[in-house]
């Protein structure tokens, strides 16, 4: 139900591959970038974020996929992001929080079909990921953190750390993120999620704009 409600907000065909890589590196570029910065790849980098995406769910992929290995392999794709762009692209502005959100999301459009059981011999089988998916960040996803945990555990120590992440695609550093992805699967467990994308899916945190 939460897969097929997400799908019914996407203004492009997410069965396509091609649309899938374009709303992941759109979903990262958003409003307030430095002015007179270009977020937008060009085609060689546009090329190589594609084809990392395709490694690291290669890699995933996989019947015994634990968190530490989805984990290795995700911050793993980031590095490579990284130089890919300095490589293809150096006028593109780039950071950590901007890399995130274009795996996460495009990680989210397979999960989404998965559960909502759109062509299932196709889909189906990325059911597995969302045991071991992180939470896509943005402002949406920190505020609603922070307010979940000053309603249901206000002395939590959690609250500060979120709150000193100045900018999801500027200013958080990977520490800052993995920070607030071990602060969303504490909250898990409360709210019975298996995941941190699942918690974003079925509390509609995404849809709170």
């Amino acid at each position: 139900k939460a897969s097929l409600k997400f799908m019914e907000n996407i203004d492009f065909e997410i069965t396509e591959p091609d649309e899938r890589l374009e709303g992941a590196i759109r979903a990262s570029m958003g409003a307030g970038n430095p002015k007179g910065s270009r977020v937008k790849p060009n085609e060689k980098f546009k090329e190589a974020i594609e084809k990392s995406l395709e490694n690291f769910l290669s890699e995933v992929m996989d019947e015994n996929i634990t968190q530490e290995k989805y984990d290795t392999f995700f911050y793993k794709t980031i590095n490579t992001m990284y130089t890919n762009a300095k490589e293809l692209d150096s006028e593109c502005k780039v950071s950590f929080g901007r890399f995130q959100k274009i795996i996460n999301i495009w990680i989210k459009y397979f999960v989404a079909l998965a559960f909502s059981e759109t062509n299932e011999k196709e889909f189906y089988k990325y059911k597995i990921l969302i045991s071991v998916a992180h939470i896509p960040v943005d402002d949406y996803v920190i505020k609603w953190l922070i307010y979940w945990l000053k309603e249901n555990d206000k002395d939590n120590p959690a609250i500060k750390g979120l709150n000193e992440i100045s900018s999801w695609k500027w200013g958080m550093t990977e520490d800052q993120y993995r920070f607030l992805q071990d602060t969303a699967k504490e909250i898990c467990k409360k709210c019975e999620c298996s995941s941190p994308l699942e918690l974003e899916m079925l509390k509609d945190i995404w849809s709170k704009r």
